[in-house]
């Protein structure tokens, strides 16, 4: 069909498509990504939908003492 088509019933057709492929790029769909992806996150919902577990930080002794270890291991 496309063969027999006209230029200009072509390019009619064209255009939507186009405008389709401008409006929904892979840039937009990343952001769109991260933006759900941070509403998430600001809601508490990141780990529900994702099924992760967050573990609480660590505490700062906690970080020194594996890092004295890790340093004493490496020497």
């Amino acid at each position: 069909q496309a063969l027999t088509m006209s230029p200009e019933e072509q390019r009619e057709r064209m255009r939507p498509m186009r405008e389709t492929i401008r409006n929904n790029n892979v840039y937009r769909w990343a952001g769109s990504m991260l933006l759900d992806a941070a509403r998430l996150r600001k809601r508490g919902d990141l780990d529900r939908v994702t099924g992760a577990v967050s573990d609480p930080p660590p505490s700062v002794d906690n970080v020194v003492s594996i890092f004295e270890r890790r340093r004493v291991a490496m020497s």
